[in-house]
C-alpha cells in the first residue's frame, strides 16, 4: 500500500508498482497523479522513471514538470533517500547515475494533485494551427489547466479546483475571440488510447501542425509523437 502524505500531497510508491495501482490508491484518498496516469497506466513506476513519461502541469508556477520528486535506492549495501525536492533540483547527475541501474531504484516518491470534479470544454477550429493558437493564448493568459489534448483541429482542456468556472468561461471566451466553435465537453479519448507513448517536449515555434499537444506551458509544449 503506497504511503500518502495528503498534506503534502506527495507519495511513496514502490518502484515496481504499475502506476493504475499508484493512482486507484491516491484517488481513495481524493489525490491523483493527473494527466500522466492516463497514458502511463500499464507502465511500472521504475519505467515511468526510466523514460522520464511522468509529467504534469503545476498548478501554481504553471509550468510542466515531472512528477518525480524524490528516489529511494540501494548502494553499497546500504538503503537511501533522496531529499525531497522541487521541479528539477533533483539534479541531473543525480538522475543519470539513478536511472543508468533501474535495479537499485526501490521506491520513488511522487507529486499529487487534489482530484476533483472535472470541466471539459472542446474547441473545435478549421485547421490544427487554430488549435495549437488557443491553447497558448490560454497559457498566456495564466489560466491552470490540469489537463489539455488536441487532436489537429480540435482542443479539449479541463480545469479542477474552486477556479474551474472561471477559467472556463476565460477559455470559452478566447476560442470565441479566435473564431472557433465552442461547447462543454466529456474528456477526450485520445490519451485514454494513446496509452504507452513516449512525451516529447518542443518549443513552440517547433510545433509540428500534427503535433497533439498534451501539456502546454509559456516556453514549452509536451507533444504526443
Amino acid at each position: 500500500m503506497p504511503l500518502i502524505d495528503p498534506n503534502s500531497m506527495l507519495l511513496w510508491a514502490d518502484a515496481s508498482a504499475f502506476v493504475s495501482e499508484i493512482e486507484h490508491s491516491a484517488q481513495k484518498a481524493d489525490l491523483t497523479l493527473g494527466p500522466c496516469a492516463w497514458w502511463n497506466r500499464d507502465r511500472r513506476v521504475r519505467d515511468v522513471v526510466a523514460e522520464r513519461t511522468g509529467f504534469r502541469l503545476n498548478p501554481v508556477l504553471c509550468r510542466i514538470e515531472e512528477v518525480t520528486g524524490a528516489f529511494e535506492y540501494r548502494a553499497h549495501g546500504r538503503t537511501h533517500r533522496t531529499l525531497s525536492t522541487p521541479r528539477e533540483a533533483c539534479g541531473p547527475e543525480l538522475r543519470t547515475l539513478l536511472t543508468e541501474d533501474l535495479d537499485a531504484v526501490t521506491a520513488v516518491e511522487l507529486r499529487l494533485l487534489p482530484l476533483g470534479e472535472e470541466r471539459w470544454l472542446k474547441a473545435q477550429g478549421r485547421d490544427p494551427g487554430d488549435a495549437h493558437s488557443f491553447i497558448r493564448a490560454l497559457v498566456r493568459e495564466g489560466v491552470a489547466m490540469r489537463h489539455v489534448w488536441t487532436e489537429l483541429s480540435a482542443a479539449w482542456v479541463g480545469f479542477v479546483g474552486a477556479l474551474s468556472h472561471a477559467s472556463l468561461h476565460i477559455a470559452e471566451s478566447v476560442a470565441r475571440e479566435r473564431g472557433l466553435d465552442v461547447q462543454p465537453s466529456q474528456a477526450p479519448r485520445g490519451p485514454e488510447l494513446a496509452s504507452g507513448f513516449v512525451p516529447q517536449t518542443k518549443t513552440w515555434e517547433n510545433l509540428g501542425p500534427r503535433d497533439a499537444i498534451v501539456l502546454a506551458d509559456p516556453w514549452a509544449v509536451l507533444v504526443m509523437p
